[in-house]
């Protein structure tokens, strides 16, 4: 194992989730987009990080050497590489890098990619909330985020974290169910066991608001192409076109 970076804990700390630091000496860190390009300080991006630490890949795998091992551009030392983490993090004002989750947690719900880790770290930012885990459950047209909390005081305030998550992230990252949990799964490794969470409330998943038919001739010819389009035999005037598997 190759370390990376460090964080210096002093004093109490009162924040929930604390950074993973800066890099080390002869160390280099850089969040990137897609297009290997730093992002604005504060927005989620790609961890690469370069340096005396980088290894020259990986044994016998020239593919998933190529994948995760990219040439350093910001670097002074020719043919040097940055290694592809993998992980979702951001970089906070003061220089520090936050860990968000994983790439590969990325999903994709009626259209939208979502970072199943981005919504988890909203979720912890509320004082109800010790742990959480966030996933993606249903077929792909029906898709759904379930997220599965462990309450700090044993209640889960469902409608506060509705709110609070609504505030801080588009509609379409709202969880659809919540469901309290005493303690997250783990498996050996010490990692949640999303194979060990319990099945979400199907009538959780599937209520809806109380349903309310068109009441004049407008309402009712947009509702006959919802209906078309969405493959539907019924469609409510209170009902929205995304959370009934409307996208872009």
């Amino acid at each position: 194992s190759v370390g990376t970076c460090t964080y210096p804990v002093q004093g109490e700390q009162t924040a929930e989730v604390l950074p993973i630091g800066r890099p080390l000496p002869g160390m280099s860190m850089y969040v990137l987009d897609a297009d290997l390009s730093p992002v604005p300080v504060g927005v989620l991006g790609e961890l690469y990080v370069g340096g005396v630490g980088v290894a020259r890949g990986y044994v016998n795998r020239p593919e998933l050497t190529a994948e995760r091992f990219v040439p350093d551009s910001f670097g002074t030392v020719p043919g040097a590489r940055l290694y592809r983490t993998g992980d979702l993090v951001r970089m906070l004002p003061g220089g520090d890098v936050e860990f968000v989750g994983r790439v590969d947690d990325q999903v994709k719900v009626h259209g939208y990619r979502i970072e199943l880790g981005e919504v988890r770290s909203v979720l912890l930012e509320h004082d109800g909330v010790r742990d959480a885990v966030v996933v993606a459950v249903g077929a792909a047209s029906d898709k759904r985020l379930v997220a599965y909390c462990v309450p700090a005081d044993g209640v889960l305030d469902v409608a506060g974290l509705t709110a609070h998550v609504s505030a801080r992230l588009p509609e379409y990252m709202v969880p659809a169910v919540f469901v309290s949990l005493d303690a997250l799964p783990l498996n050996a490794n010490g990692k949640v066991d999303r194979r060990a969470l319990p099945d979400p409330d199907t009538a959780a998943l599937d209520a809806g608001p109380v349903f309310v038919g068109p009441r004049t001739e407008v309402e009712e010819r947009i509702a006959s192409v919802w209906r078309e389009v969405l493959g539907l035999e019924r469609v409510g005037v209170t009902e929205s076109f995304f959370d009934l598997g409307g996208h872009s």
